[in-house]
């Protein structure tokens, strides 16, 4: 059957929020060849596919231009559920006409079997997009849905807020109790996360120990209470290492659109930013970015640069890698601290940057040192 010409649309004066998912969301052409397929074999004028995100189910994917209105004269409407692999309905596999009709068993058939086949391609895209040690987003994930969420936001004016968080001295759980240990904090960190936090908020992994969280229709006050609830939460973790009880606290930065619109690095920059004054000022604690001036001696880049640690009258060079940097201070890895003093000179050949530096904390692999 024919789809209806252009002449016969309607037109709308603005895209509604689907249209906007089936733009910025997930697609591939994998769904549009699903589509076409169905549209061959059943001979229907639509075929959709959506899945649910949070708490809404959204298009995924539509064989009808955004600017159509596809429940507009539905005459026909037939429907199958997706499933996930954990037998969960995730979605919807729907076929439209506008002419009243009838699907014939084989093809009902036919309609659950591609349904299957979509179930196949999300969940391979699922794969993809979920942290495989702490079944959150990854950050890739994470940044396209907050982009997404970000963009519906603004349209409609409403507040969003970023939360940034970080495990604090997880380099010394890993170098202390092993990797293993730093992988059983991981999951319980985002899983006590996971059940803190509503439905509609979005949580991933950034990586290593970072962890950011998306709030919908959340001001600068409330994301600080949610980011206060998340840390005392962590802070009562408990965990048996090599028979000993250890205990995990973490420090966050919370973020705005008050302060970064509906920028999504602007509102990860600044999360950051002031977190790590959180880890300047003692950690375990909640900073929000706009509630005090951040100085920009205690916001440190993270970085990833080759470094030299020189004492004893430049006779003794120690390789480093730096990862955070700013004006007060750096953040630096080694193969072991154990030889390397409290007080020492630090050359970045890259930035042509010497100074003094000072030891304020020190692990096994790795020291944060204040420059003097």
């Amino acid at each position: 059957m024919d789809a209806p010409s252009a002449a016969d649309r309607p037109v709308r004066a603005a895209p509604s929020d689907a249209d906007l998912v089936h733009q910025e969301g997930p697609s591939s052409s994998n769904f549009d060849n699903i589509i076409a397929l169905l549209r061959s074999m059943l001979m229907v004028e639509t075929v959709t596919i959506s899945i649910a995100y949070g708490q809404h189910e959204h298009l995924l994917a539509s064989s009808a231009l955004p600017q159509d209105d596809i429940y507009s004269n539905v005459q026909f409407f037939a429907g199958v559920p997706i499933y996930s692999y954990e037998k969960e309905i995730i979605g919807t596999l729907s076929v439209m006409d506008s002419r009243p009709r009838e699907l014939t068993p084989n093809q009902l058939t036919s309609l659950e079997d591609v349904s299957r086949v979509a179930a196949d391609l999300f969940e391979l895209r699922k794969l993809a997009s979920i942290d495989g040690l702490t079944g959150q987003m990854t950050r890739r994930a994470f940044e396209q849905e907050a982009s997404r969420v970000l963009q519906l936001s603004s349209r409609h004016k409403h507040k969003v807020s970023m939360i940034g968080l970080d495990v604090d001295h997880f380099k010394s759980i890993n170098d202390t109790y092993g990797h293993a240990a730093g992988d059983e904090v991981l999951k319980k960190v985002a899983q006590t996360c996971a059940e803190t936090l509503r439905t509609s908020d979005m949580l991933g992994r950034l990586g290593g120990e970072e962890f950011a969280v998306l709030l919908q229709e959340t001001d600068h006050e409330g994301a600080t209470q949610v980011a206060e609830k998340l840390r005392k939460a962590i802070s009562l973790l408990r965990f048996e290492f090599d028979g000993k009880t250890v205990g995990v606290t973490a420090s966050f930065g919370i973020s705005s659109n008050a302060h970064a619109d509906y920028d999504l690095s602007k509102l990860l920059e600044q999360a950051d930013a002031a977190m790590y004054k959180a880890k300047q000022t003692g950690r375990n604690r909640c900073v929000a970015y706009g509630d005090e001036k951040l100085p920009e001696r205690v916001v440190r880049r993270r970085v990833l640069k080759s470094g030299q640690i020189q004492f004893a009258g430049n006779a003794a060079n120690i390789d480093c890698t730096v990862r955070q940097l700013g004006q007060d201070g750096a953040g630096l890895d080694l193969v072991t601290t154990a030889n390397v003093p409290n007080e020492f000179r630090l050359h970045i050949r890259s930035d042509g940057l010497t100074a003094n530096c000072k030891v304020i904390e020190r692990t096994q692999t790795h020291l944060d040192v204040v420059f003097r």
